[in-house]
């Protein structure tokens, strides 16, 4: 009988992220920490009696073809695992806006990944399934097992840090969106590089300082970019008392953390009138997982 498997795909938001130079490989170096949270997608794999691999999504701007990083993650689940290539169904249920820099289409990644594997009886270990994701995106890697976590190198060498203390968190994003290949071509204009603000940061979390780390939040692209709408959005989440916002990724989704609810849930209200997807978020110690099997 053939399984259903039910995997959640939490976003991501960037706490610090500092670009250094173009690699080799083509990819930057990278520093910055990242974190998961409660926003999350939905990916749901089942066998078909066919050959193809259809992807289901409503959400326009999603591709439903070969281009679609979850189509990539079960193309190279079959290579790796060497299962026999069957027919399958994929929908995509999309809560993350696309192109936001939350990391939505990685998350979607590395679930159908982990989906996969459960629906193949668990051929290949965590580590090779991250391997697989790895080669895909370089996020990828993160969002397996997601919490608060520092990642280098191209973004793939993680290692898991000290929860970010608990906290409410508006985010916004922007009816504009931000390409991630030009974003980076202008970070390789610059000629002055940032301190690591991943340093202090570290310090922040160790000591479970909430004030810390509100007031550490940094993002090379916000300089780099310099996007008005951006820098509107963290001035009025200042005003609507958040204790820090930044941008996350490459943009342009913004986010503020509150340190109560009433606070945070005054400013998604104040904030919707405004603008289209705001969503109130909690950090969360996990990544991609398993909801249900049927």
């Amino acid at each position: 009988m053939s399984k259903t498997v039910t995997v959640s795909a939490p976003a991501k938001i960037n706490l610090t992220l500092n670009i250094g130079r173009l690699r080799e490989d083509n990819y930057h170096e990278v520093n910055m920490i990242m974190q998961a949270i409660s926003l999350c997608d939905t990916i749901t794999i089942s066998k078909n009696a066919g050959k193809k691999i259809n992807i289901f999504c409503d959400t326009k701007g999603v591709p439903l073809d070969r281009g679609n990083l979850v189509y990539k993650a079960a193309a190279a689940y079959f290579k790796a695992s060497k299962a026999e290539p069957e027919g399958l169904d994929i929908h995509i249920d999309k809560n993350i806006p696309v192109q936001a820099g939350l990391a939505g289409g990685s998350t979607d990644c590395a679930a159908a990944l982990l989906g996969m594997n459960a629906l193949y009886d668990n051929l290949l270990t965590k580590d090779e399934l991250k391997d697989i994701g790895g080669a895909l995106g370089a996020d990828v890697p993160f969002c397996f097992d997601g919490g608060t976590a520092l990642a280098t190198g191209k973004g793939t060498d993680i290692v898991h840090v000290s929860d970010m203390p608990e906290c409410f968190i508006v985010l916004i994003k922007p009816d504009l969106n931000v390409s991630t290949k030009e974003a980076y071509q202008r970070a390789d204009e610059r000629t002055v590089f940032k301190e690591n603000a991943s340093v202090p940061m570290l310090k922040a979390l160790n000591n479970g300082s909430y004030a810390e780390v509100s007031r550490l939040l940094y993002n090379d692209f916000s300089d780099i970019l310099n996007i008005k709408e951006v820098k509107e959005i963290i001035t009025l989440l200042n005003s609507l008392a958040a204790d820090g916002a930044c941008m996350s990724g490459s943009g342009p989704s913004v986010f503020g953390l509150f340190g109560d609810e009433a606070s945070a849930k005054a400013a998604v209200t104040t904030l919707k009138s405004q603008y289209n997807k705001v969503y109130l978020c909690k950090p969360v110690t996990h990544g991609v997982k398993i909801e249900k099997t049927e």
